[in-house]
């Protein structure tokens, strides 16, 4: 019954009297109270219906706008969730029962209706009414659980027929709502699994348990097999089997796991049996129950007379110890054990590993006298980095001036000469100051030796003089005349602090702080620098991995690396990685940090002009003097490195190599000269149709070579199919005759040989070109297409 305290009562009744009869019964009585509302027509009591939150509803089913059960299904159509108690003045029985039927709670025949009865009527209908929302509202929630679950959810009759199937049993054995009328439990499970589920339900009748566990396979409309674990339990109703229900799980997954277990076993068995250390299995009493071979070859013992015996050594389960082994043959040797706790073949046991130690006193002494030497070595690289950097400076100077004296058309016998002649002149003088004509002689000789020193000194300060990028300048004339910017990277305020001090005398360099080696690279990308001091030990990393990251990225800024107190073994480790310098924290003073930033900006300087000239002698070096294209030299060291980086990182390179068809008889037609055109055509078409990471080059006569990193075979393919179309609609002209190319090419990919180096990579792309020319020129074939020739 409602908690309300006034039940809403509405009357759709056209005879007043009626109403009036009803509303003074219901007033008087005590049980309920209620809140009476009268219609006299259908239409009201919809209207009514919408207006007010009606608890029950008496309802003549003749009213003047309508007649019969259609009064009742208007009002069931519209309110399905308000009870309705119909009222009649015709006792007939049928009608009452099929308005039963079609949603009236009761039936009330007019000319019988006593208080009690009618109250007892409106309470029953109210109650019944909510008890079949509540089961409503229930079932509704079990079938959204069930349409939710991830488990299939099968139903069926005692005859096998699916009567209901959840969204994940559809989706799983790929059936639609439509596909269930006619389906049979037979048509879901294979044979097998089918016999299964009848001797199983036999169980079920026979031992009347609801729920049995089984395990078989689903048969999917797209013809996949499903192995499924299910519960499957019985319905029963009113002491009847009215049904089945399955609540099956895919298993595909355990049983793959379960699967890939026993192969991870075997693997790790394998792996037990052929490892060079001893291991030993022992159970709680401490007695073998296996051993691997290694282990047997340490005890010394045949395997089988180890089995079954007491291990009989101490064990400590929280460090490694040492035990002495006397084999069978009386040759005793020093193991080390670890034990740990294990599960083996499903029981607890305690698993020792042994490892041969005898030899590692010997090797102990050794490390120890290979320790002493580092300490030296350490002390030796202390005394070595100033003069490796001294001589790294020393080197770029003398290359400098040897690409000027190169440059200025001097060379170093255009000054050493004319020096050891004054040098020899002067030794000369010191024995003949009596002697006035050849003392004349010889002096004559050191002016013009002087002279010669002179102009060589001219050409090359000319040289300097357009070149003033690799003026250096004089000491203190770049910290004083040159604005330079400075990064520090430093965590610690304190050491900044002594930089800013040192410097506040120049206010041309600004000098930037970054506390970590990630604040140091974002700095980077934001500004440019000059010179980095850079603190060797950072929170997020050292400066050895930074000094990398920068030359890994190109990025060319001199370092400076500020180590701590006898670091150098570090300091000696960077210098090698490319800094240009460092400083030892125990010995900072303004004056050794400024001479260091200027000695790293001259350093810095000198090697930009010497990578300068070297950049034009190698661009020189590595084109083809013809074409443009990159040579030979060019192509095989660019093949090896991207050959390198591929097999590195994991991605696809292709080569296709090139050669123009005929090419030989177009020499001989229409000259050399024509053949040369031909030539620079088919480069300038080449060099414009490739990516820019692609590598073009010429190779030798009418023949080229193509490198496409990051490219696989389909795409080569199609690129090279499109380029040789292009060059047929190249056209050439010799005294008004008229003549076209073609090309053939052969592509291979580092996929077809893994292992391949340059020259075996070069082989099979000339194979595949091969296999082009044998098929007739002017086309396209891959390497795979040899090995199918082959076969």
């Amino acid at each position: 019954m409602t908690s309300k305290e006034t039940t809403q009562l509405l009357i759709i009744e056209d005879e007043p009297d009626m109403v009036s009869a009803l509303r003074r019964l219901l007033t008087r009585q005590r049980m309920i109270r209620f809140d009476i509302l009268a219609s006299e027509t259908l239409a009201d009591g919809i209207v009514s219906l919408s207006d007010f939150p009606i608890d029950v509803v008496l309802l003549d089913l003749h009213l003047p706008d309508s007649q019969g059960l259609a009064t009742l299904q208007r009002l069931t159509r519209q309110f399905k969730n308000i009870p309705i108690i119909i009222m009649t003045g015709f006792q007939d029985d049928e009608l009452a029962l099929e308005a039963l039927r079609q949603g009236a709670q009761d039936f009330i025949y007019k000319s019988q209706m006593p208080d009690v009865q009618i109250i007892q009527s409106i309470r029953y209908a109210i109650e019944r009414k909510q008890s079949e929302l509540a089961l409503a509202k229930s079932q509704e929630r079990y079938r959204r659980l069930a349409e939710t679950a991830n488990d299939l959810i099968i139903t069926c009759d005692m005859d096998g027929g699916i009567t209901y199937l959840n969204h994940a049993a559809l989706e799983a054995l790929a059936f639609s709502a439509s596909d269930m009328e006619g389906l049979t439990l037979s048509k879901l499970i294979s044979e097998k699994s089918f016999k299964e589920i009848t001797v199983l339900m036999a169980e079920h009748l026979s031992t009347h348990q609801r729920s049995k566990l089984w395990e078989g396979e689903f048969q999917a409309a797209n013809g996949r097999t499903i192995p499924v674990e299910a519960n499957v339990t019985l319905f029963i109703e009113a002491n009847r089997h009215t049904g089945i229900l399955l609540i099956a799980r895919d298993i595909s997954a355990r049983n793959q796991t379960l699967v890939a277990n026993a192969q991870d076993a075997h693997r790790l068995r394998e792996i037990v049996e052929n490892n060079a250390d001893g291991m030993i299995v022992l159970n709680p009493q401490g007695r073998i129950f296996y051993l691997n071979p290694a282990a047997g070859a340490l005890m010394g013992c045949r395997i089988e007379d180890l089995i079954g015996q007491s291990f009989g050594y101490a064990i400590d389960f929280q460090k490694p110890t040492d035990i002495e082994i006397t084999q069978g043959n009386g040759t005793k040797i020093i193991a080390e054990v670890r034990a740990t706790i294990c599960e083996w073949e499903n029981q607890q046991a305690v698993l020792c590993t042994l490892h041969d130690v005898t030899i590692r006193a010997s090797i102990e002494a050794e490390l120890k006298h290979k320790a002493g030497e580092l300490e030296k070595m350490v002390e030796e690289l202390a005394r070595t980095n100033r003069q490796l950097i001294e001589q790294q400076t020393t080197a770029i100077k003398e290359e400098r001036l040897k690409v000027l004296l190169q440059l200025a058309d001097q060379s170093f016998y255009d000054i050493n000469q004319p020096v050891n002649a004054i040098i020899a002149s002067a030794e000369f003088l010191e024995n003949i100051h009596n002697e006035p004509v050849r003392l004349k002689h010889h002096i004559n000789m050191i002016k013009s030796s002087c002279d010669q020193i002179k102009e060589t000194l001219k050409n090359m300060q000319s040289l300097q003089g357009r070149n003033t990028a690799g003026d250096t300048g004089a000491d203190g004339e770049i910290l004083t005349c040159m604005d330079l910017n400075i990064l520090a990277v430093e965590d610690s305020d304190f050491s900044f602090g002594l930089m800013t001090v040192y410097m506040r005398h120049l206010p041309n360099i600004k000098l930037q702080q970054a506390r970590s080696l990630a604040q140091a690279t974002e700095a980077i990308k934001k500004h440019e620098f000059d010179l980095i001091l850079l603190d060797y030990y950072l929170p997020d990393g050292c400066g050895l991995d930074f000094i990398k990251e920068l030359h890994s990225k190109k990025i060319d800024i001199p370092v400076i690396v500020i180590t701590g107190k006898g670091d150098e073994m570090v300091a000696s480790k960077t210098i090698k990685a490319g800094a240009y310098d460092y400083l030892s924290k125990d010995l900072l003073a303004k004056d050794t940090v400024l001479k260091a930033i200027e000695s790293s900006i001259k350093k810095y300087m000198l090697y930009q002009e010497v990578k300068e000239a070297q950049a034009i002698l190698a661009q020189m070096s590595f084109n083809d003097e013809l074409t443009g294209l990159y040579n030979l030299r060019y192509f095989k060291d660019s093949l090896e490195r991207e050959l390198s980086a591929a097999k590195r990182y994991g991605y696809s390179l292709v080569l296709c190599m090139l050669d123009l068809d005929h090419f030989k008889s177009i020499n001989d037609t229409y000259g050399h000269p024509m053949g040369d055109n031909v030539l620079k055509a088919f480069s300038k078409l080449l060099k414009h149709t490739v990516r820019k990471s692609d590598i073009a080059c010429r190779i030798g006569g009418e023949e080229f070579a193509l490198i496409l990193p990051h490219t696989t075979v389909k795409n080569a393919k199609i690129f090279a199919n499109r380029f040789r179309k292009k060059v047929n609609q190249m056209s050439f002209e010799f005294n008004g005759r008229q003549f076209n190319v073609s090309v053939s090419t052969g592509v291979v990919a580092n996929g077809d040989a893994p292992d391949a180096d340059v020259s075996q990579f070069i082989a099979l792309s000339d194979r595949a070109l091969y296999l082009a020319k044998h098929k007739g020129r002017n086309r396209v074939e891959c390497y795979h297409a040899v090995l199918q020739d082959q076969d």
